[in-house]
Parts: structure tokens; C-alpha cells; sequence
């Protein structure tokens, strides 16, 4: 079945394989063709279908013997950030089969690509779930330990000794690590000065070696999930130029400690209300699981770059207008964003609920308990200051 790439286009998908199952039909099959570039949008509609399968895999697991899941793109640079994105969130689900094509060209891994999870500003969607003997579910407790300090401080160590973080391993816990040490490298790559105060020499090496002071001394004590969400807050800053400031009559740069500490602890407060999310979603949802996925969104319309005032006003646009459909509100009553915000974090959190039919032979709907218009994703946006 060709499928519209949206919200809506999946659960129509959703709709007619359970009736086509209910007849006895024992495979799925599902075909996307990306039209244009793949942008932001695109990539998370793709999240969509991973949920509709997980649903009714999680319940005619038996009844199923075939799952297939087809993307067409024709540029084979989005063809390998799908490959790799679904890599993150498909690993554990040996069962489906994705197939990317470029141009009717079926596309294959590359040793470029192999770890490049650097998809842009979307962190993939993760299964969690109070079960931990099953691969695909990471249990919502895992976010909320960190590993042993030691252990966290060799990694860290390591990563500004080498510059390059470890493979991930077979466990969603090392992939979200792994993410950590990505975004947190990319960190000092993106440390720069504003254009004609460059940020050179001792003066970029006495602004490395306080923030990786900082980091040893503090990355070490956060659970997971807190780690990740301040790594991701530090690399919008170190986009912005916001985790610096100019000292010396504006000739030298030094590192906003203040800026540091403050986001250090917007991403503590994310994450408690994330996890209580988690664990509200995976004790009172049917499937007793959620998903999770973050999302970071370009908002500086303060900028003197074209490209990116337009991807900016979208980027307000979309977040005023999901949050209104999911509220069934007037947005300005309940949401101002302010102009001098330039990035804002999209947690999405779903709960997973199931509707049975019991006077049949099985179930005829799969529907989520809470959601956006599309009826699936529960939306709070942070402004990241």
C-alpha cells in the first residue's frame, strides 16, 4: 500500500491493514516516496509508521509473517540519513523490513555513514517501556540512573583525549550515549566568535579547557536522560554563540559560565518532568510502554540571515499551530514565545493504549490514549534561552 507520508496518511495505512488482517491477511506492506528535500517534517512523519507497526506487531505478532517497509528519495545523501536514523530506532526490530531507494536504486550501507547519527536537530524516537528483557524497550528507569561517575569521566576523558566517541554498542543505553559524545564533540567544533572576533588561539584554548572542566566535573553526576538534554542545550548555544561572552573592552572572549549553570538546570527540570511523563505513560498505557522523542527547533527571527529568519518563522508557525490543534485553544492565550528566543526543545511523548474489540477475533482498533491532531504525539515546547 502507497502511503501519504503525514500523521493521517499512517493511520489510514493503520485502518485498512487491520481490516485486511481481520480477513485473514498475514503480511504488511508499506511504500513512501519523499518528495523534495528531506527536511525536519519529513523525517519525524516517518516515526509515525514505526508506530502503527509496533502496534499491531505487539499484538498479531504470530499472525504476521511478513513486514515490509519501502522509501524512495532521490537524493541518495537523504536516502543514507533515513538508513542510519532508522538504524538508531530500528535495530531491535529485526522483524521489519526496510528497504531505502534512490532513484528505483536500492541503497546499501556505507563505512561514510555508518555512525553518522548527526540527523540534524531530530534525536530518534525511542521505544521505553517497563519491560527489560525484551531488546526493542528500555526501560523508563534507565533515564533516570546515570552510570557510575568513574565510569562517565573515562568516556568523557576519553572523547576530549581522541576526539572521537566509541561506536555504539548493542543496547539503547550506549546509543543514547554515543549521542551524548556526538553532540558533545560537535560542542567544541561549533565554539566560534561572532564575524571579525573570531574566537583564535589561547584564546579558544582557554575557553576549551574551561568548558571541558566543567563537563568532567559536572556530566558525571546527571542521570542519562539529563545528560542528553543538556549536551543538546550547550550545542544550540555554541550554534547561537550564546555560551560565550566578550570581556577586556570586547576584545576577549570567555565562557557565560552563567549561561552554563542556568542551562545545566533547565535541562534537571526537563528531564524530572520527561521522566514523569515516562512512567505516568508506561503504568497506565494498555501496552504499559511509550515513545519518546526530541526535537529541536531553529526560532531566532533576530538575525540578519535570510535563510534562516524563513526557517525560523516556519519552524514558530508550526509549533503555534500544532500546540493550538492539540489544545483546541487560541495559542495566544497560552503560549507566547518570545522574539528573543532562538532555539526551543519538542519533547514528544506517546502513550501507547489499545481499544479490543473482544466480540471478535481480535483487535479492530489501535488508537494512542492522548494526542496531537494527528492523534499521537503529546507536545511541550521549551524555550531554550
Amino acid at each position: 500500500m502507497r502511503v501519504t507520508n503525514t500523521a493521517e496518511g499512517w493511520k489510514n495505512f493503520a485502518d485498512q491493514m487491520w481490516e485486511l488482517l481481520e480477513k485473514g491477511g498475514d503480511r504488511l506492506r508499506a511504500e513512501i516516496y519523499i518528495a523534495g528535500e528531506l527536511d525536519p517534517e519529513q523525517l519525524s512523519s516517518l516515526q509515525y509508521g514505526l508506530l502503527e507497526f509496533d502496534r499491531i506487531e505487539a499484538v498479531l505478532r504470530r499472525q504476521i509473517r511478513r513486514k515490509q517497509l519501502r522509501i524512495y528519495t532521490n537524493s541518495l545523501d537523504d536516502a543514507y540519513r533515513i538508513l542510519h536514523y532508522f538504524r538508531i530506532i530500528c535495530y531491535v526490530r529485526n522483524s521489519l523490513e526496510l528497504s531505502v531507494f534512490q532513484n528505483n536504486r536500492l541503497v546499501k550501507d556505507s563505512k561514510e555513514y555508518q555512525w553518522s547519527i548527526s540527523l540534524g536537530r531530530i534525536f530518534p524516537l525511542l521505544c521505553v517501556g517497563k519491560s527489560s528483557d525484551n531488546r526493542s524497550i528500555a526501560p523508563y528507569s534507565l533515564f533516570a540512573l546515570a552510570r557510575s561517575p568513574e565510569e562517565v569521566r573515562r568516556q568523557m576523558d576519553a572523547l576530549f583525549k581522541n576526539g572521537t566517541p566509541a561506536p555504539a554498542g548493542e543496547t539503547l543505553e550506549s546509543i543514547i550515549e554515543y549521542y551524548i559524545m556526538d553532540r558533545t564533540l560537535q560542542i567544541f567544533k561549533d565554539l566560534s566568535g561572532t564575524q571579525g572576533k573570531g574566537l583564535l588561539g589561547e584564546n579558544r584554548e582557554n575557553v576549551e579547557k574551561a568548558l571541558q572542566d566543567i563537563l568532567l566535573a559536572q556530566m558525571p553526576e546527571l542521570s542519562l536522560l539529563t545528560r542528553l538534554l543538556w549536551t543538546i542545550s550547550l550545542w544550540t548555544m555554541a550554534l547561537s554563540k550564546d555560551l560565550l561572552a566578550l570581556k577586556e573592552n570586547g576584545k576577549i572572549w570567555e565562557l557565560d559560565l552563567e549561561t552554563v549553570h542556568c542551562s545545566r538546570l533547565d535541562a534537571i527540570s526537563y528531564g524530572e518532568g520527561l521522566l514523569q511523563l515516562l512512567e505516568n505513560a508506561c503504568i497506565h498505557s494498555d501496552m504499559r510502554r511509550a515513545y519518546l522523542s526530541i526535537r529541536i527547533h531553529r526560532t531566532d527571527v533576530i538575525t540578519d540571515n535570510t535563510v534562516n529568519l524563513a526557517e525560523a518563522a516556519q519552524s514558530r508557525l508550526a509549533l503555534r499551530s500544532r500546540i493550538q490543534r492539540l489544545t483546541g485553544e487560541d495559542e495566544s492565550k497560552l503560549y507566547q514565545l518570545r522574539r528573543s528566543v532562538k532555539y526551543c526543545f519538542e519533547f514528544q511523548v506517546t502513550n501507547d493504549s489499545l481499544t479490543l474489540d473482544h466480540a471478535s477475533a481480535g483487535p479492530r482498533k489501535l488508537l494512542p490514549l492522548r494526542g496531537l491532531a494527528a492523534r499521537f504525539f503529546t507536545i511541550q515546547a521549551m524555550p531554550l534561552s
